[in-house]
């Protein structure tokens, strides 16, 4: 059995770096991965396949911020995605 079965990490900066990093050590001994991250699409669907490759039981993904007309702007996750439920401050 690995150290984290049943247990589950949410990492910023996973699309890429350090973050993904961690996201990866954390799926290897078997944590479930969420993820939030200003990268692009593409970067965290690779962390999240690469996550649930190492041994990851679930894995997620959720930006952020998002940019609009020059401007960031938080980012809440639509209803019945991997995130909804979650409780966000």
């Amino acid at each position: 059995m690995s150290k984290l079965n049943g247990k589950a990490a949410i990492i910023t900066g996973a699309s890429r770096g350090i973050g993904q990093a961690v996201a990866l050590r954390l799926a290897s001994e078997g944590a479930a991965i969420y993820m939030a991250a200003d990268g692009t699409e593409a970067e965290l669907e690779e962390t999240e396949k690469a996550c649930r490759d190492a041994g990851a039981p679930d894995a997620a993904w959720g930006c952020m911020t998002y940019r609009t007309q020059g401007r960031r702007r938080p980012w809440w996750p639509p209803p019945g995605s991997a995130w909804a439920g979650w409780t966000f401050w």
